[in-house]
C-alpha cells in the first residue's frame, strides 16, 4: 500500500468512525427515555442495554481473527450495513423485545466497526509512530462524543425521537457511502493487511503484555461507564447542581482528552509508553477517588477536567502497545481482544455498580472504582515488567528506524 493509499484511508476510516459515534452520541443520551416510550420495562432495558455490550464483547474477538486471514475491507462495509439497518429499525418505533434484537445487531456492528478499524489504523502506522496514529484517530470518537449529546438535544428539542433517528440513519449512510468510496483501496489481488503480516504469531493468551493490557483496560472502561452512570446521579442529589453545570461536568473530560489527544500521541512516542500507561492509570484512579469528596461545581469540574487530563496520558501509550502486540500476534485479534475485555468492564459496571448503591451508598461507587483502577495498574505492571523494551523490533521496525537515523 503506498503512502498516497494509506492517508487516503486513513482519511476515510477517520470520516467513517466520526460520522458513526456522532450518530450514536445523539441517540444515547435519550435511549432509555425512548425505550420506556416503546413499552420497555426495568427488566427489558437491563437487557436492552447488556445486549449490546455482550455481543460487542464475544464478538470483537471473532471478527478480529477473521479480518486477520480475510481482510478487512469487506467486514468493515458488513459493519457499517448492520449500523444503517439498525437505525432503520429504531424508526419503526419496535415494541422492547425488538429492540434488544436491535441491540444485539448493534453490538455485532460494533465489533465489525471498530477493532478492525483501529487494526486498519494499526496495520499502516510507522514503527515509533503509532502513538501519534492511533492518538489522530480516536479524535474522531472523542470529538463526537463530546458534541453527539448537544446536537441530538437540539434535534430532539425540534423533531422528537423521529429527528433523532433520521440522524442517525443519514449518518449511517454518509459513513456506509464513505467507506465504499476511500477505503476500498487495496489491490484486488491482496488482502489489505498483507504487507504487514506478524513478524511471528504467538497464542495471545500466552503473551502477559497483551494480557496485562487488557486487564488495564478492562478496569478503565470498568471506570468510565460508572463515571457516566452515577455521576450524574452524585451531582443531582447530593451537590444539587443545575443541569447546564451537570452537562459543563460530564463533557469538560472528554473535550479535553480530544484537544491533547495528538499532542500526547507525538509525547508518547518518544518517551517510555510503560510508564505513561502507569502514571495516567494510577492518577486517574487516584483523582476518582477524590470525586465523592467534592463540595462543589467548581470543584468536581477540577475533578473532571484533570480525569481527562491524565486519561489521555496512558490512553495513545497504550494504543501504541497493542499495535506493537498487534505485529506479533495478527492486527485484528489483538485488537478485538483489547475491545473484547473493554466492553466486559462496560458489562460488569453497572452491576456492580447498582449493588454497591443499593448496599453501601453512591460514594463507596467511586472508592470502589478507585481502588480498582490501581489493582489493574498493579496487574499492568505485573504482566509487562522487563518484557517492553526492545522485543517488537522485528526487521521491518529495525529498518525504519535506521532510515530516520540516516535522515531518510
Amino acid at each position: 500500500m503506498s503512502d498516497e493509499e494509506k492517508s487516503r484511508a486513513f482519511r476515510g476510516l477517520f470520516v467513517v468512525n466520526f460520522m458513526i459515534s456522532l450518530g450514536f452520541g445523539i441517540i444515547d443520551p435519550f435511549f432509555p427515555v425512548y425505550a420506556v416510550h416503546a413499552g420497555a420495562t426495568g427488566f427489558h432495558i437491563a437487557l436492552i442495554f447488556s445486549a449490546y455490550a455482550v455481543a460487542k464483547m464475544i464478538m470483537s474477538p471473532l471478527t478480529g481473527w477473521w479480518s486477520d486471514h480475510r481482510g478487512r475491507h469487506n467486514l468493515i462495509i458488513a459493519g457499517l450495513c448492520i449500523y444503517l439497518t439498525v437505525s432503520a429499525g429504531y424508526l419503526l418505533t419496535p415494541g422492547p423485545i425488538a429492540l434488544i434484537v436491535l441491540r444485539i445487531l448493534q453490538g455485532i456492528g460494533a465489533a465489525l466497526v471498530r477493532p478492525i478499524s483501529l487494526a486498519f489504523i494499526g496495520d499502516m502506522a510507522l514503527a515509533r509512530r503509532e502513538a501519534r496514529s492511533m492518538g489522530t484517530f480516536d479524535i474522531s470518537f472523542y470529538s463526537a462524543q463530546a458534541i453527539g449529546p448537544i446536537i441530538g438535544g437540539l434535534v430532539k428539542d425540534v423533531a422528537g425521537f423521529p429527528g433523532i433517528f433520521l440522524s442517525l440513519s443519514a449518518l449511517c449512510l454518509l459513513s456506509l457511502l464513505v467507506a465504499v468510496l476511500f477505503t476500498m483501496i487495496s489491490s484486488p489481488h491482496m488482502p489489505d493487511n498483507a504487507d504487514r503480516k506478524p513478524s511471528h504469531q504467538s497464542v495471545p493468551g500466552t503473551d502477559s503484555t497483551l494480557i496485562g493490557l487488557s486487564g488495564f483496560i478492562l478496569t478503565r472502561a470498568f471506570s468510565i461507564a460508572l463515571f457516566t452512570i452515577f455521576i450524574p446521579i452524585f451531582m443531582y442529589e447530593y451537590l444539587k447542581l443545575t443541569g447546564l453545570e451537570m452537562g459543563i461536568v460530564m463533557g469538560s473530560g472528554t473535550v479535553i482528552t480530544t484537544l491533547l489527544l495528538r499532542p500526547m500521541g507525538s509525547i508518547s512516542d518518544k518517551l517510555n509508553r510503560r510508564r505513561l500507561v502507569i502514571i495516567g492509570g494510577s492518577m486517574t484512579a487516584l483523582l476518582t477517588f477524590c470525586l465523592p469528596l467534592a463540595q462543589s461545581f467548581s470543584q468536581l469540574l477540577a475533578l473532571s477536567v484533570a480525569i481527562g487530563i491524565f486519561r489521555v496520558v496512558s490512553l495513545p501509550a497504550s494504543s501504541a502497545l497493542l499495535v506493537q502486540e498487534g505485529n506479533l500476534h495478527g492486527m485484528g485479534l489483538t485488537m478485538g481482544i483489547f475491545n473484547g475485555a473493554m466492553n466486559f468492564g462496560t458489562v460488569l459496571a453497572p452491576l456492580a455498580g447498582g449493588f454497591a448503591l443499593g448496599f453501601f451508598g453512591i460514594k463507596a461507587i467511586f472508592y470502589g472504582a478507585a481502588i480498582l483502577g490501581l489493582a489493574g495498574i498493579v496487574f499492568f505492571c505485573f504482566c509487562t515488567a522487563d518484557r517492553i523494551p526492545n522485543r517488537y523490533y522485528t526487521e521491518r521496525y529495525r529498518d525504519t528506524e535506521v532510515n530516520m537515523a540516516s535522515g531518510m
